[in-house]
């Protein structure tokens, strides 16, 4: 147990104590950084369950997140600390903020073990900022253009499916379970029909006009961003994690910022 805070003021200082309660393996203190409940998510792996130590996971409570806390295999690469990239703020609001980072482990001998990039999608539900979920694009070796342009078509195809309102379609670009990162709440869509249930009560909106663009890639998928404006004047933020699972490409799942 350390003296690392539990509190934080801004999204970017969650995200710094994120890493700086990792390098100290303060289990309590790591999982102070999140808010609950915590989701990750990656472009290869359906969500798992609720261990932690899984590649894409949910837990309810920072207890369930402390308890599965454990830097063992970690430690059998070589690994003592790692360092965060600079965060980007890229879509914000008052209360939810999608901050583009990642990062690189390193060894003792400060060399480079493992890098990744990772969009944060950093939430204020109460008085504290934390990690609400994280999308992760895997292991990082350098920019992929070719993934990052065949995954902003799947969300181009999506979107044009929504203002078709072309359901079938819709869910041919979705894997399930479909996770949805809202402040406060993870919503896990397990199946199309609690997914048709959910667009059916959306609102009767029609798109106007829609910008795609690629931000972070990696060799197995890409984090996406789609703003809409509507006929009603609402504008949203999408950012989306798209990947290939099964041999098809697939949205794993979506924050909104509106």
């Amino acid at each position: 147990m350390t003296d690392l805070p539990r509190y934080f003021e801004s999204p970017e200082a969650a995200y710094f104590g994120f890493f700086q309660a990792d390098r100290a393996k303060d289990k309590h203190a790591w999982a102070a950084v999140n808010s609950y409940p915590h989701v990750r998510i990656t472009p290869t792996t359906k969500l798992e369950g609720m261990d932690a130590k899984s590649t894409s996971f949910f837990v309810e409570t920072a207890e369930e997140y402390a308890t599965e806390a454990d830097w063992t295999l970690r430690e059998a690469t070589g690994w003592v600390e790692t360092k965060g990239r600079e965060p980007i703020r890229f879509h914000e609001s008052s209360d939810k903020v999608h901050l583009l980072g990642g990062w690189t482990r390193f060894n003792k001998d400060g060399e480079p073990i493992r890098s990744n990039r990772v969009t944060y999608i950093m939430t204020k539900p109460q008085k504290s900022w934390g990690i609400q979920a994280r999308f992760s694009v895997q292991a990082f070796e350098g920019p992929n253009e070719r993934i990052g342009d065949d995954c902003t078509e799947i969300i181009e195809q999506f979107v044009e499916a929504t203002r078709q309102r072309n359901d079938i379609a819709r869910l041919n670009l979705c894997r399930f379970p479909f996770i949805i990162v809202e402040v406060g709440q993870v919503t896990i869509i397990k199946n199309i029909n609690e997914m048709k249930k959910r667009w059916y009560r959306a609102k009767n909106r029609k798109i106007v006009a829609s910008i795609t663009q690629s931000l972070q890639t990696s060799a197995s998928g890409a984090i996406i961003s789609s703003a809409l404006a509507f006929d009603t004047g609402e504008k949203e933020s999408n950012l989306y994690l798209v990947g290939k699972l099964d041999q098809n490409w697939t949205i794993a799942g979506v924050s909104s910022i509106i």
